[in-house]
């Protein structure tokens, strides 16, 4: 699935939880989550939301994020407390020592 395709409802069963139950609040919480993921893998990648949309398996990497911020609202996500998975999937696309990676 790409980036530019994932809907509130793909994120809400990613975090089982089902839309008729979830407040306006948390929806607002859990894009602000999405907003956060998507702006973590570009920094961590040097790439943007072009890059993300043509790479498939990096809206899986946003997605594990989302639902690692959502489940770990105590803690935060910085590159050295970094989901496996994400940081498998990132590191293929890591373009911080590549002149013009997009």
């Amino acid at each position: 699935m790409k980036l530019s395709e994932m809907q509130e409802s793909m994120i809400l069963n990613h975090l089982r939880l089902h839309p008729d139950f979830v407040s306006d609040e948390d929806k607002t919480y859990i894009e602000a989550l999405e907003i956060a993921s998507i702006a973590f893998v570009e920094e961590y990648c040097n790439i943007d939301t072009a890059y993300i949309d043509a790479h498939e398996e990096l809206t899986i990497a946003v997605l594990v994020l989302i639902g690692d911020m959502y489940d770990n609202r105590t803690r935060y996500v910085d590159k050295a407390n970094l989901n496996r998975t994400v940081e498998t999937i990132l590191s293929l696309h890591d373009h911080n020592l590549i002149d013009d990676a997009t």
